[in-house]
């Protein structure tokens, strides 16, 4: 699978469109997104005609000026439906002809931070249903210095603040890349030369571990300011429909072998510049390191037996503690394999499970039970103190390394993993 995306910079004149068909003929791109189109209606379907027969596409048309975004793919290969599409971005269902589905987010972000901000709002609330997710385009943004040299040095701002939630929120993490460092040039000499990674590929975990390797190449800059980029997800697990979804077990801590591998495996360096995109990175690779890890050490009947008698103890001890809920009792009875109900001793698995669905329904659908707002409308006329400017100011300041130590070891243990499927053990004993 190979996706191109190149922010154009205005219409397709002759010297872009003559360098658009020759990264399609070298690089055979299933997909190809184009951005800062400029072009209208009429103009945009003029432009999607060149790509030839083969070929379908969206779009969202610019202005004449400015925006603009186009969307192309071989429809031989795969379909696309497009869920939602604005100026700053197209959501879109990708369907393979032989392969599961994903979801592509073809971005054009705005060169406003309050627009950026809601867009990366809009899509920290998509509800992906796990499914696989890449993100490309031009997000005219950085995180972090690295990403930039010249001019003004990185500020912190709001609109990064709502692109960092999106990325933990939703497991996101940079594509490695191939190539130089900046896709973007003001093309300016001398000391107001700016160069910048504004363009990149994010993905998520159920998308990369569709693919066995995967990375960006940045190409040659030629007829705009902006590098095209190149996504290539090669040795797809073909026939085997979505991977496995990774979850780190707590029962594998207790493997010596597995402590030295990811200790080997954290150490190695990396080239992302901000330390939130190299720990992303170093999570995904280690993700693809444990299971292969798990698949070779660990049959399938001591997974289970290990994970059941696991979770059988921690129930345990929080029933002996008095802090254990009726829901985790019952679900410990369940793994004992027994259950009294009104007195009566249920042994059967798919009894114990009716049962169980039974005492929620009922839970949940007491008379008494509120669905009252009453509550949240009270809040909202709630006259609250708004925070002093130094004081909002201490809550974009750097952590340290100490707060974010004290941070983890003040968490519980035994609770269930976060969006990156580690759990809090994972972080305090590696």
């Amino acid at each position: 699978m190979k996706v191109l995306s190149w922010n154009i910079r205005g219409g397709l004149k002759e010297d872009a469109w003559n360098h658009l068909n020759i990264l399609i003929k070298d690089h055979k791109p299933d997909i190809t997104l184009l951005v800062e189109t400029h072009l209208n209606d009429e103009k945009s379907l003029s432009c999607i005609k060149k790509f030839g027969p083969g070929w379908s596409a969206t779009y969202v048309a610019g202005d004449g000026r400015a925006g603009g975004i186009i969307l192309a793919w071989k429809s031989n290969i795969l379909s696309i439906q497009t869920l939602y599409s604005c100026n700053q971005v197209i959501n879109a269902l990708v369907t393979p002809i032989r392969g599961s589905p994903w979801l592509l987010s073809g971005i054009y972000a705005s060169n406003y931070p309050k627009e950026r901000g809601c867009l990366w709002k809009f899509l920290s609330s998509i509800n992906t249903a796990d499914l696989p997710w890449v993100l490309i385009g031009d997000f005219n943004c950085i995180n972090n210095q690295a990403d930039k040299r010249g001019g003004n040095q990185f500020k912190w701002g709001h609109s990064i603040g709502y692109f960092n939630e999106l990325c933990s929120s939703s497991g996101l993490s940079d594509v490695k890349f191939q190539g130089g460092r900046y896709t973007w040039c003001n093309n300016r000499l001398g000391k107001k030369r700016i160069f910048a990674r504004l363009d990149k590929a994010m993905v998520n975990w159920e998308w990369s571990n569709m693919f066995s390797s995967y990375h960006v190449i940045h190409l040659n800059k030629i007829a705009s300011d902006h590098k095209p980029v190149l996504l290539i997800a090669e040795n797809s697990n073909k026939g085997k429909g979505k991977g496995k979804h990774f979850v780190f077990e707590h029962y594998w801590m207790d493997y010596n072998d597995l402590e030295e591998l990811i200790r080997e495996k954290w150490s190695l360096g990396n080239n992302s510049g901000s330390n939130l995109e190299a720990m992303g990175q170093k999570l995904n690779s280690l993700a693809v390191v444990i299971s292969r890890w798990a698949k070779q050490n660990i049959s399938p009947l001591e997974k289970e037996l290990k994970a059941t008698k696991a979770e059988l103890n921690e129930l345990e001890e929080l029933d002996e503690q008095g802090s254990c809920s009726d829901a985790n009792i019952i679900k410990m009875k369940c793994l004992s394999n027994k259950i009294s109900v009104d007195g009566n001793v249920i042994s059967n698995c798919e009894s114990i499970i009716k049962e169980f669905a039974r005492w929620y329904h009922n839970l949940w659908d007491r008379e008494d039970s509120s669905n009252s707002t009453e509550d949240w409308e009270m809040a909202g006329n709630l006259n609250l103190k708004k925070l002093r400017n130094q004081e909002a100011k201490v809550l974009y300041k750097e952590f340290t390394e100490v707060e974010v130590w004290n941070a983890v070891n003040s968490l519980g243990r035994g609770k269930a993993p976060g969006p990156d499927e580690y759990n809090m053990e994972f972080y305090i004993k590696y």
